[in-house]
């Protein structure tokens, strides 16, 4: 099993700097959630939150469980499932948008995910499913450059995206996740992560567009999506 991560930023005396994930790790806060008391133990309760959370980056549910489950409890049982513990940006406004990322750190933990996976209706199993019913705009080239390079169907490739501009950064974060097994049972995948310069007339323009996360897609598809898929495609080379 492998899953090699990345990190594309504009900031090379800083290798390896970690960075907010925006909405990156989704299906682990609710890998997790599920072990916890609170919503996550009721498996219809879980599912009606985590699936809209994983296959449509919706806000509402995570911050939902983040609230219900608590920071602390989310992030220690993920450190318990994949051994990686993230923290949190204390300067951070938005709850689960907080965590600090390294793209290391995110592969080794979706490693763990695909490991878990026993069948699709297990918890792993079908967050991974949702992870492969993410709309295609939604996956700024990784989808499409996996199942290139790893020669399958789009459909096989899972992926779960993350992409903001904070009102206090320079940079417009996109980051992509791809797991992918392969018909041998080996599992592949990838974790990019981008911070790219942003000028300050197109954030002034995205504070004035955001509203859920989908008005501003098209500026990520254009500024972050080539670098996504080129880093993506090198990963599974």
């Amino acid at each position: 099993m492998a899953v090699d991560g990345t990190m594309t930023v504009d900031a090379p005396d800083r290798p390896g700097w970690p960075m907010r994930c925006a909405s990156l790790l989704k299906p682990l806060y609710f890998w997790a959630a599920a072990q916890l008391p609170g919503p996550g133990r009721d498996p219809q309760q879980w599912a009606a939150l985590a699936e809209p959370a994983v296959r449509l980056s919706a806000n509402d549910p995570t911050v939902q469980i983040w609230d219900d489950c608590g920071a602390d409890p989310l992030l220690n049982t993920i450190a318990s499932l994949t051994g990686v513990l993230f923290t949190s940006d204390p300067t951070g406004r938005r709850t689960f948008g907080r965590v600090l990322v390294r793209a290391e750190e995110v592969a080794r933990a979706y490693a763990a995910l695909a490991a878990a996976a026993g069948t699709d209706a297990d918890v792993a199993g079908r967050l991974l499913g949702w992870m492969r019913e993410v709309p295609a705009q939604q996956t700024f080239g990784a989808r499409t450059a996996a199942a290139a390079a790893l020669g399958v169907p789009p459909g096989d490739v899972g992926v779960k995206c993350g992409w903001f501009t904070d009102e206090d950064e320079t940079v417009l974060r996109t980051h992509a996740v791809t797991v992918t097994r392969l018909t041998d049972g080996q599992v592949r995948g990838t974790a990019v992560l981008t911070a790219l310069p942003l000028a300050a007339a197109q954030r002034t323009s995205y504070r004035r567009l955001y509203v859920e996360g989908p008005e501003v897609l098209p500026l990520h598809q254009d500024h972050a999506a080539p670098r996504i898929a080129e880093e993506t495609s090198l990963l599974l080379a």
